[in-house]
């Protein structure tokens, strides 16, 4: 894995139900670092308290120059596939 790239474990704290999406707040379970994935797929089962991977990605330079945001931030299901990201 690239030193651009981390996996960290995070735990679910929030969970709010949308029309066709469900928005979802995770606790990095060490710092207690926070973020919110807004677009979940509905049909995703997780309850307050699971644990899922969260992907940090260091944003390529030429991209760092466009906006203030400088990480890539993915929820991973337990295959690695990505739920939902963010831009950070």
């Amino acid at each position: 894995m690239s030193e651009d790239v981390i996996i960290v474990k995070c735990r679910v704290v929030s969970i709010k139900e949308h029309k066709e999406w469900k928005g979802v707040v995770m606790e990095e379970i060490k710092t207690k670092s926070r973020v919110y994935f807004p677009r979940l797929p509905k049909e995703c089962a997780l309850e307050l308290g699971d644990v899922f991977n969260v992907r940090i990605e260091k944003l390529p330079p030429e991209l760092l120059e466009m906006d203030d945001r400088s990480m890539k931030v993915s929820l991973l299901d337990d295959e690695g596939n990505i739920l939902d990201w963010t831009m950070l």
